[in-house]
């Protein structure tokens, strides 16, 4: 199992486009998914059109590893499509946001949850909410690849940057895991400030920075219908473009 964390301190960058997109093609190629809404929004379920009661706040109040945590686990889980399932969130991660401040519960707490799953998922797909406090570092620690959104802006580039030296700070913590990359999103080839933009990335960021997400209308017209880019037009620029990240995903070790 790899559980992949969709992160950046900014907001309104594709974070939850992105884990939708991700996890629904990881699960088009076979593999069993789990998509994880950290985000009190709980835009992953409303996104895909699912009525679901918000669950994810409950993998930190679990009463231990056992089986018996695992079977609790499981009752939350929501079938979203074949291969896919979705712990989505919600308000309630509010109040265990509210609990990192007295310290009870440590950094690698949601990374030993999630081992729990091994036998369960192929891929966990994490979405995250952009503001620190707690739950979005536990979600990076618990991660064995990250991939950081970022639109051709000015304070979604400082967020991702922000990012990575969290992520550097989390090595000396003992995260094993791994950058995937800086993924440029809505990015729009006639917008002269994103061109320049996405020209200061490539200098500052090199190797990491992947291959862009246009900006399309299909994404908001997918989401309004409650459906994946891949339901809503598979031949398009954006399904193929976002199938490029999942094929990355795929060859992964």
């Amino acid at each position: 199992m790899r559980v992949i964390t969709i992160t950046n301190h900014k907001g309104g960058v594709g974070k939850t486009t992105t884990a939708i997109t991700l996890g629904h093609g990881l699960a088009r190629a076979g593999k069993n998914v789990l998509i994880i809404d950290m985000d009190a929004q709980g835009n992953v379920a409303s996104s895909l059109n699912i009525e679901s009661p918000q669950a994810s706040h409950i993998l930190f109040n679990l009463p231990d590893h056992s089986s018996r945590a695992l079977e609790l686990l499981k009752e939350y889980f929501f079938l979203s499509r074949p291969n896919l399932w979705i712990l989505p969130g919600g308000n309630k991660l509010n109040v265990v946001q509210g609990s990192f401040g007295t310290g009870g519960i440590p950094l690698n707490e949601l990374r030993g949850v999630l081992g729990m799953l091994t036998k369960l998922f192929d891929y966990i797909v994490i979405d995250t909410a952009p503001s620190q406090g707690g739950i979005q570092e536990r979600a990076l620690f618990a991660a064995d690849f990250v991939v950081i959104p970022c639109s051709p802006r000015f304070l979604s580039i400082q967020g991702a940057h922000n990012t990575i030296e969290i992520l550097e700070t989390m090595k000396s913590h003992g995260w094993g895991g791994k950058l995937v990359g800086v993924l440029p999103t809505f990015f729009g080839e006639n917008d002269v400030d994103a061109r320049n933009n996405m020209r200061d990335m490539e200098e500052g960021l090199g190797k990491i920075l992947m291959e862009p997400i246009h900006n399309a209308a299909a994404f908001a017209r997918a989401s309004t219908n409650g459906m994946t880019i891949f339901e809503w037009d598979s031949r398009s620029r954006s399904a193929n473009e976002y199938q490029v990240l999942v094929n990355n995903i795929l060859w992964l070790q």
